[in-house]
């Protein structure tokens, strides 16, 4: 659809945020699972995703993994 900002982009700008909070507050650890930031981007995957409790484990893995700096992709299921 022309004019409105596609999903992936969204969630990636959600994923650059919980990397510049890693960033800033080394050290978080399994608080970066709590931070705001992070609760928004799982929801935001929670509701363009069918969420189930095995995917909803690997999107807080893949925060870790973000938090890192590595790369991650993770599949956004029709609805």
């Amino acid at each position: 659809m022309e004019g409105v900002s596609s999903p992936p982009s969204r969630l990636t700008a959600l994923a650059h945020l919980v990397v510049h909070i890693a960033r800033r507050q080394p050290g978080l650890g399994s608080d970066l699972n709590n931070h705001p930031v992070s609760i928004v981007f799982i929801s935001k995957l929670n509701s363009l995703c069918r969420m189930t409790i095995e995917r909803e484990m690997r999107a807080f893995s893949a925060i870790e993994k973000i938090a890192e700096g590595e790369s991650v992709e993770f599949d956004v299921l029709p609805i």
